[in-house]
């Protein structure tokens, strides 16, 4: 795909897996990202579904995350995984030390695609023939939002 190198696949899954080994990380996790920081739409609905299990006082581990999966949009064990790839999140924990820094390399990589999506749109604006008045403007309110969106959730240019 065209933002494959945008991503950060081991830390997406090192995020989660660190999660499933310690609930209380999912409170720091979600500070910074939503589900749509996730590359892998696999990864996306599961940070979903913790999310969900969160909401409802419930503990984010296999068995409960896997039903919460299933009664999400019907989802098939495809569009998440199935239980062997939950299970292999939490072999995805290479130490537990650097939490913080998954988050921050998650968030980078969902940052840089949303600038790259943005740029990609521009760029056909203008082969498009749109006036340069008008992208100038364009490219100003999306750096300013950019710039009052940097430490939020997820950056929508």
């Amino acid at each position: 795909m065209l933002y494959d190198n945008l991503c950060e696949p081991l830390a997406e899954q090192a995020v989660l897996g660190f999660i499933l080994l310690d609930n209380s990380k999912f409170i720091a996790a979600v500070e910074k990202l939503s589900s749509l920081d996730f590359y892998d739409a696999k990864n996306q609905h599961i940070f979903k579904a913790m999310q969900t299990l969160y909401d409802h006082g419930k503990p984010i581990e296999l068995i409960s995350l896997e039903s919460c999966l299933k009664k999400m949009l019907s989802l098939y064990p495809e569009d998440y995984g199935d239980l062997k790839y939950l299970t292999s999140l939490i072999d995805r924990v290479p130490y537990t030390g650097a939490f913080s820094e998954w988050v921050e390399l998650v968030k980078e990589a969902s940052k840089k695609r949303e600038i790259a999506k943005f740029a990609q749109s521009l760029f056909e604006k203008v082969l498009n023939k749109q006036d340069s008045s008008s992208l100038i403007e364009e490219i100003g309110n999306k750096w300013m939002k950019l710039l009052r969106l940097e430490n939020t959730d997820v950056v929508q240019l």
